[in-house]
């Protein structure tokens, strides 16, 4: 008898497993029903996310594409700025070199203009008077006399 209350325990012991196993099969069953409901909707978030990223590569791209094609024009506005520049400095220079050449005119002319006071005040004295511009008219003289030639331009000048 010890055998078949063995038998029977085994049978029992088996028959829970089977139980167990067949309540697992029922639960797993379930779930995946419902992650197979789950996957549409997975499926679907998945394809939006997928356009998603394609937007954000093109989205990118494009920005890629404007940075490289802005950056070109920065470096050609940069180098028309750095020509003008020194056409700038070389400008200046060549200002400052003719402001310099222009006061060194004008202080010469300035001397000149001295020394032309100090003729035409001499002037009057070589001639026999005293006083500028005493004699207005024009002196007759032959041109055999360089002297009184340049005394009469002289005295054409005041």
């Amino acid at each position: 008898m010890s055998g078949a209350y063995f038998s029977i325990f085994i049978d029992v012991i088996l028959l829970l497993l089977l139980v167990a196993a067949m309540v697992f099969a029922i639960i797993l069953n379930h779930r995946l029903n419902k992650l197979s409901l789950e996957k549409e909707d997975i499926s679907k978030t998945a394809e939006i996310f997928d356009q998603a990223v394609q937007a954000c590569q093109e989205g990118v791209q494009t920005l890629k594409e404007s940075v490289n094609a802005q950056t070109q024009r920065f470096a050609e506005q940069i180098k028309q700025a750095e020509k003008l520049q020194h056409d700038m400095v070389k400008i200046t220079t060549k200002a400052t070199k003719e402001q310099e050449n222009l006061y060194a005119t004008l202080q010469e002319g300035q001397k000149l203009l001295g020394h032309l006071k100090t003729i035409t005040t001499a002037v009057p004295s070589i001639s026999g008077t005293n006083a500028p511009g005493a004699s207005k008219g024009k002196k007759k003289t032959t041109k055999t006399d360089p002297q009184a030639n340049t005394i009469d331009k002289l005295d054409n000048l005041r």
